[in-house]
């Protein structure tokens, strides 16, 4: 799938009208578990979602009963200027993935939130290993 991206000449339109075409042509959305978007794209060059794209992508999401997921690793905590990049476009994700700036320094990632979505798998633990002391 296309990012909106003004520089390459890439409009929010183009990229709902590919989703749009791949919903008929390739996939019903009803198949569609997810999608997931980097609200504020990290490698295509730090391109920030436009506003009124992730509304209509959630709009969409909404409409088809499709899961949300913004990927908060790279933009999260802070790093946009809100505490995540998708507070921005004032829509709320069904599910968050968050990561380096949680650990300061420690590798660890987490995924937060609905209630509703974070209820329905069992509990699940991980641990990271530690160095060995010499």
């Amino acid at each position: 799938m296309s990012y909106p991206d003004a520089l390459r000449g890439v409009s929010s339109e183009d990229v709902l009208a590919e989703l749009d075409t791949l919903f008929a042509t390739e996939v019903v959305p009803e198949q569609v578990a997810a999608i997931l978007i980097e609200p504020v794209q990290g490698d295509g060059g730090f391109l920030p979602a436009p506003v009124e794209f992730m509304q209509a992508l959630r709009a969409l999401t909404e409409r088809h009963g499709i899961v949300l997921i913004a990927d908060e690793i790279q933009t999260g905590f802070g790093r946009t200027g809100k505490m995540f990049g998708f507070e921005h476009s004032h829509i709320q994700p069904d599910l968050v993935t968050v990561a380096k700036s949680l650990g300061g320094g420690l590798p660890i990632s987490g995924v937060v939130g609905r209630t509703e979505m974070m209820q329905a798998p069992a509990p699940v633990a991980s641990a990271a290993p530690m160095a060995a002391a010499r």
